[in-house]
């Protein structure tokens, strides 16, 4: 089942004619390829690990190198990958990551007798500190079991943007991932996309583990989890991520996102030039909709006795419907799911849609000072 056109009255409700997203072409890294290093694979492992790492707790810096695997772990965040060395040992993750940087074109890496690792390049000569195996816990991926696609990954480069890790309420310190859909919040502005695969409902992901998802070059081909306790998220080549997950879950959402809404239309041509146009201008971050214009904040003046706004920049945009204030750097945010919006509906909140990028959202607005 997937999202169909908005029914007047009726929000944004699933219908079956919502074009399937599976099949989209396999995510790729940047064509602008740096010059091979030595030991690339490993240093690609570690770069894609690195997000689980942190300088909070001494392990946590460090990386386990076992069975032609590299695993990283901070304590919430676990990320392995495949690599062909056959190492056992746990080395300092940034200093590997130097070492085997400056080394150049050739490179040797070897376990020590007193238990470091040793990298000898062209020029360059190190020892990477390691830590005693014992020490750093083990950790394991949980098994895979369902099969997901690069919507999951570019549906987290959406939302991601909304939560903060270090957020007070877990609705905006994590995406809510449930079947068909994901969804990220930061209070005000709401957005949803449709992944269009059936998962469990109510995995509230931590931040920084969507970021991460949202930032890698690999796509999302599997799925496993343990129910309250943690997913994980397996990569196109092997690699994998897991991470706990919130025990506190999201409250209802859907009410908010399925309002009744009988306005909706396209932003007028040229409403986010507009916007660009008018920001600077704005002492508050809020730009006001005035009928065929867009306006910006700049102070406020009184005026017999009466609080008048005093605009800074004003923008012309035909088609613009007046008496509505929002925050400029929301609208940023929403811009790519603002393609059909309705800001008249309702008093205190604009709702829009973009089928052709699979999202959906609600900004509530400002009132104006």
């Amino acid at each position: 089942m997937a999202w169909g056109k908005p029914q007047t009255g009726t929000g944004f409700t699933p219908t079956e004619d919502k074009p399937d997203t599976s099949g989209k072409p396999a995510r790729t890294s940047n064509p602008k390829k740096k010059p091979r290093k030595a030991a690339q694979g490993l240093y690609d492992a570690l770069t894609f690990i690195e997000p689980a790492t942190n300088d909070l707790i001494e392990y946590q810096e460090y990386v386990r190198l076992s069975n032609r695997w590299a695993v990283a772990f901070d304590g919430q965040l676990a990320m392995g990958y495949p690599i062909e060395e056959e190492l056992s040992l746990c080395p300092h993750l940034k200093r590997l990551k130097t070492a085997i940087d400056k080394a150049g074109a050739t490179i040797s890496i070897a376990a020590t007798d007193n238990g470091r690792l040793s990298v000898a390049g062209e020029k360059l000569r190190a020892v990477v500190p390691c830590l005693p195996p014992e020490r750093y816990p083990p950790v394991m991926p949980d098994q895979n079991i369902a099969v997901l696609t690069g919507a999951i990954n570019d549906g987290f480069q959406h939302v991601t943007a909304l939560a903060k890790d270090e957020a007070d309420r877990i609705v905006e310190a994590s995406i809510l991932l449930r079947a068909n859909t994901m969804v990220g919040t930061n209070g005000s502005l709401i957005l949803e996309y449709w992944h269009g695969i059936d998962l469990p409902p109510g995995l509230a992901i931590p931040q920084r583990a969507a970021k991460a998802i949202a930032k890698s070059p690999k796509a999302c081909i599997g799925f496993g989890f343990d129910w309250g306790r943690s997913a994980t998220f397996y990569f196109e080549g092997g690699a994998w991520l897991k991470t706990q997950l919130y025990d506190e879950p999201w409250p209802e959402i859907d009410g908010i996102l399925n309002v009744e809404c009988f306005n909706y239309a396209p932003l007028p041509d040229g409403f986010f030039d507009g916007l660009a146009a008018i920001e600077k201008f704005s002492e508050d971050k809020t730009c006001h909709f005035a009928d065929d214009k867009l306006r910006s904040t700049y102070a406020s003046a009184m005026n017999d006795s009466a609080q008048e706004l005093v605009y800074g920049a004003t923008y012309d945009i035909p088609g613009l419907v007046g008496k509505h204030a929002f925050s400029t750097d929301l609208l940023k945010l929403a811009k790519p799911a603002m393609a059909n919006v309705d800001y008249v509906t309702h008093d205190d909140r604009a709702v829009f849609y973009n089928l052709d990028a699979n999202l959906r959202g609600v900004l509530m607005k400002k009132v104006a000072a």
